[in-house]
Parts: C-alpha cells; sequence; structure tokens
C-alpha cells in the first residue's frame, strides 16, 4: 500500500497593443511574464514577447490598377516561447528510501539523493521569425500564403548523461543544445468550383528546408559549478538529444539520421 502526490505552480502576466490604420498599416505587440516552480531559484521567471507588422499593399492607391489582385499583405512576425512541460521537483534536492540497514541489532531505515540536482534549471525557448506573403487572386479563386521562417530552439530541455563521478548517477535533467532550423512553406487553395449547388476546391501545401543545425554546450550545471565535459560525454549528450527528437516527423528523423552518421566520423 502506499500513496503519492505532487503539484507545482505557472503564474502567467499578459499585455497585448494593437494598432490598426484604415487595415492597411497593422501593429501587435505582446508580452507574457510567467513563473514556474519547476526551475532553479534564479530562473523561475521568464519573458516571452512578440511582435508581428503588417503591411496591405492591395490598398496602396499605385495598385488600384491590377483588378486582379483582391488582397496582398506583406507581414513580419517575431515572437518567443517558453516550454516549461518537464516533471516536478527536477531542480530540488530529493531523496527515496535505499532500504534497511542491519547496525548493533537495530534495523534503520537507509533515505540518500534519488538524483543529481540541477538548481540551474530554466526555462526553454523558442525564438521564431517569420516573413510572409498572404494574397488572394482572381475575385478570391485563389489564396494562400507564401512564408520563410527562421526557428531557434534554445536551452533544450532533456535528461542527458554525465560523468560519474563528481555525479552522483550517470544522468541529469538540464539545458544543453540549441536548434536551428530555417526554411520556405507555401501553401495555395483553389476555389476551381462555386455555383449555387456545387462548391469544389483544392489545397497545395509546399515546404523546403534550407539549413537545420544543432549545438551542444560544452558546459553544464552541476550543483551550483560549471563542469566542462570530455568530448566524448559531449557526443553521448547529441546521442541522447537525437534519440529524444526522433517522434515520426520527417524533420527531425533526417535530423537524427544526419547527427547520427556525424558521431559515427568523430568516434571512428
Amino acid at each position: 500500500m502506499g500513496s503519492y502526490k505532487n503539484d507545482h505552480k505557472l503564474i502567467s502576466f499578459f499585455g497585448r497593443v494593437n494598432y490598426d490604420w484604415k487595415e492597411r498599416y497593422l501593429f501587435t505587440f505582446s508580452l507574457r511574464h510567467e513563473g514556474s516552480s519547476r526551475f532553479g531559484e534564479n530562473h523561475k521567471w521568464g519573458n516571452f514577447p512578440a511582435v508581428s507588422v503588417g503591411w496591405r499593399i492591395s490598398d496602396e492607391k499605385f495598385m488600384k490598377g491590377l483588378s486582379w489582385i483582391d488582397d496582398l499583405k506583406v507581414r513580419y512576425d517575431y515572437g518567443v516561447t517558453g516550454n516549461q512541460e518537464i516533471g516536478n521537483y527536477n531542480s530540488l534536492a530529493t531523496y527515496r528510501a535505499f532500504g534497511w540497514y542491519q547496525y548493533n541489532g537495530n534495523r534503520f531505515h537507509v533515505w540518500g539523493p534519488s538524483k543529481n540536482t540541477n538548481s540551474e534549471l530554466r526555462w526553454e525557448k523558442g525564438h521564431n521569425q517569420n516573413v510572409g506573403l498572404d494574397f488572394s487572386l482572381f475575385s478570391h479563386k485563389v489564396t494562400g500564403s507564401f512564408n520563410y521562417f527562421h526557428r531557434k530552439q534554445s536551452d533544450l530541455l532533456g535528461d542527458y548523461s554525465v560523468p560519474v563521478p563528481p555525479n552522483l548517477f550517470s544522468t541529469i535533467y538540464t539545458n544543453v543544445g540549441t536548434l536551428r532550423n530555417t526554411g520556405f512553406e507555401l501553401d495555395v487553395t483553389v476555389n476551381a468550383v462555386r455555383t449555387k449547388d456545387f462548391t469544389y476546391s483544392f489545397t497545395l501545401v509546399g515546404g523546403l528546408l534550407i539549413t537545420i543545425s544543432l549545438s551542444v554546450f560544452p558546459t553544464i550545471y552541476i550543483k551550483d559549478k560549471n563542469i566542462t565535459l570530455p568530448v566524448a560525454w559531449r557526443i553521448r549528450i547529441i546521442r541522447d538529444i537525437c534519440s529524444g527528437l526522433k517522434r515520426g516527423n520527417v524533420l527531425v528523423t533526417t535530423l537524427h539520421i544526419v547527427m547520427q552518421e556525424w558521431i559515427k566520423k568523430v568516434t571512428g
């Protein structure tokens, strides 16, 4: 018979400002200030801004002669997101029972550390930039958007391998590495037939990944100290990151294959 209970707190403050001049010039700014009990004492709070600007070119005077363009808008978006979807108490020292010990005829219940503690655990942040073009053409028969994106995921959270000693256990939950990718996305919807009794449309979606890179921090925080990892351990961390990223997604699976090939070359 046993019981178990855990808990965490998430506090969020949010503000947003919108500006719209004749639906031609558009501006939005927002800021989230969030605190999570899951992170280290000095890293519980994070700021997550977002900004978006747009210009509806089709409303300008020099576009009036192009009757086949119904709507044409250029936009730029930048935003930071935070990830705190991890287990509770990873930044705190916790203990667990290690059985019983016999001493001088008495039995003692032995307790000890249950994991490597990381008091420097902090938010994993995603920095996303996007330049796009939204369009509607030929009396709204063709609509869609074209986007160029740049995404960076920093301070990746995960359970990674560490040397023993100086650590008590072979893994620690920490922030290690940065993942970047850039590319293009296109989606077009064609309203081929539109009558009173029948409508037929189809959508084309495509994308092109230009670059993808993964860097791993050579230094991690363990017990309030910076420890530089040997090359062999950095390779193990890369392997752990790749294994954690394998989720069936084509992009992620491709990253896993590329990194595994790189590991083979490094290790000979």
